[in-house]
Parts: C-alpha cells; structure tokens; sequence
C-alpha cells in the first residue's frame, strides 16, 4: 500500500484509486484518544470531530508537532479561520501524539480539528517525503528567520508536554496538502512537502478553493 516517495516530478500527483481506497479506512487518533477512519474527515457517511456540512475539504498534512515552519503554516492558516469556517471543512493531521494537541493550539492559536498518525501510515501511503532538507528560497508563509525557528523548535521541544522523545512525531518527516470535494469524496488536489518548509502557499489553497480567486484561473 505505501507509494513510492514523492519527487519533484510526483509531488503533486493524485493517489490512485486503489490507493485511495485502502486508507480510507486506516485510523487517526482525536486528541481524546478515540479511533477515527481517515475518510471520515471527507465523506458525510461517517462521524467525527468535523461537524461541517461543507462539500470542500482541505486537510493539512504538519510535520510533527516540534516543527517550527510547520507552526508558522498554521498560524498563516488560522487567520483565515472566518473564511474557512464559513465553506471549508479544514483539518490538520500530525505524525506525533495526541497529547502534543493541547500545546500545539496553545502555541499556534489555532481550533482547527487536530488529528494523530503516529505510526505514520497515511503518511507513507500517500508517499510523503521524509528529510531534513529546508530547500532552495524561503516560502512566504515563514516570517521567522531559519535560526531561529531552529531555536524556537529546539526550545519547545525541551519544554513540551512529553518532553524529550519522538512524541511530537519523527523529526524526518514532512507533511503536505490534500483537498477533498463532494459528499462523496474526491480527490481534487494533492501536495508532498520536498523539504521541511514546502507546504503549498496559503494563496494557492484560497485560490484553488474559491476563495481567493485571480481572475484567469478556474477554482473548484
């Protein structure tokens, strides 16, 4: 079921069919420690934390909970909260675990649903990438200098709930992007962070969603 990782050349592929429909079913964890399905996060045939009636999905995909570009991601997310609140049913997944939740909303100001894949499972499937690499420029949703989000990251990863260990998630692991349209699920768009600062810009998701549209270019 794991895919090969991605490339530059593949980074943006869709999962096949096959490859969609073996995880969907594979578990996440709430940040209370109840087993969810990961099609539930995108199919109004099964339950979980999302409550939304939004046909449109986007699921995030962080790093771990330590990652400090991750962190900068989020926040840049969260102050878009009204306008996806409104139509979007946004999720975030993380490699770490669940008790790593609480702190990582105290430290990104984020509600967003917070799901686990501690063993990292989705993540392989969908051939996401695993490096320490920080690529070749600096995307616009990272504010912060690279020494010190690496000082940040260090810091927190101190002085976390767990303390030292791989509770937050493998270090190595990056994250990317996934949208999700209609009831019953399909898969419009797909994202491989190459580097562990290569989340999709957050305008590229507005735009693509609909709600940040450039005049030219078709949104969903």
């Amino acid at each position: 079921m794991t895919m090969q990782v991605a490339t530059k050349e593949t980074s943006r592929d869709l999962p096949g069919a096959q490859t969609q429909e073996e995880i969907a079913s594979l578990p996440l964890t709430t940040e209370d420690g109840t087993k969810v399905p990961f099609n539930s996060l995108y199919t109004s045939s099964s339950s979980s934390e999302n409550t939304s009636t939004s046909s449109k999905h986007l699921i995030i995909f962080i790093r771990h909970f330590f990652c400090g570009s991750c962190e900068e991601y989020v926040r840049n997310l969260t102050r878009h909260t009204s306008t996806f609140s409104s139509s979007i049913n946004l999720t975030i997944i993380a490699s770490g675990l669940p008790n790593q939740i609480p702190g990582y909303r105290q430290r990104t100001g984020t509600t967003f649903p917070i799901f686990c894949d501690p063993e990292r499972k989705i993540y392989a499937a969908l051939g996401m990438t695993n490096n320490y690499g920080s690529g070749e420029k600096k995307p616009g949703y990272i504010q912060q200098g690279s020494a010190w989000l690496a000082l940040k990251s260090s810091w927190t990863l101190l002085t976390s709930k767990g303390g030292l260990g791989m509770e937050g998630g493998h270090p190595g692991q990056n994250g990317g992007e996934v949208v999700v349209v209609g009831s019953e699920g399909k898969w419009v768009f797909c994202h491989r962070m190459l580097s562990t600062r290569d989340h999709a810009e957050v305008g590229e998701l507005l735009e693509l969603l609909g709600l940040e549209g450039k005049e030219g270019k078709e949104s969903l």
